[in-house]
């Protein structure tokens, strides 16, 4: 249902503004569950609200606005959980692959040595992966 709720908010979702996004101060799913308590709390308070200024539309429209960044929450994560994931990943298999990396540079060095354009390209591959590596982007 949720999916359905932001098809139905995408195009208002996508039409605000990187300067007119707001960032909440508190947990997203803190939030929508206010949103919701506000959204049924609000009810027997209807004629009070309204007479108020309070437009009853927007009441009426909180639960498509919760299910509709319920589903964009649940979204954000699933691609954060893959990322976390993939990070995790990464940081086992690293120490091989820059094993494997230093070892194919070794062999490249000796196979390439009496090719002098092939020589000097893997001196450059070494000489930038020194640097990257001295720079700690590994």
């Amino acid at each position: 249902m949720s999916k359905q709720q932001f098809d139905l908010k995408k195009a208002t979702i996508e039409a605000i503004g990187e300067k007119q996004a707001v960032y909440p101060a508190i947990p997203v799913d803190v939030a929508l569950q206010e949103s919701e308590d506000l959204y049924v709390w609000c009810q027997p308070d209807k004629e009070p609200l309204v007479k108020a200024g309070l437009d009853w539309n927007m009441v009426t429209d909180l639960p498509v606005r919760t299910g509709a960044c319920r589903y964009i929450q649940s979204e954000w994560q699933k691609e954060y959980k893959s990322l976390e994931q993939a990070q995790k990943e990464w940081s086992e298999k690293s120490p091989e692959a820059y094993s494997l990396r230093d070892e194919l540079i070794h062999h490249f060095y000796h196979a390439f040595y009496k090719l002098p354009d092939l020589y000097s390209i893997t001196q450059k591959i070494s000489i930038q992966l020194h640097r990257i590596t001295q720079f700690g982007f590994n």
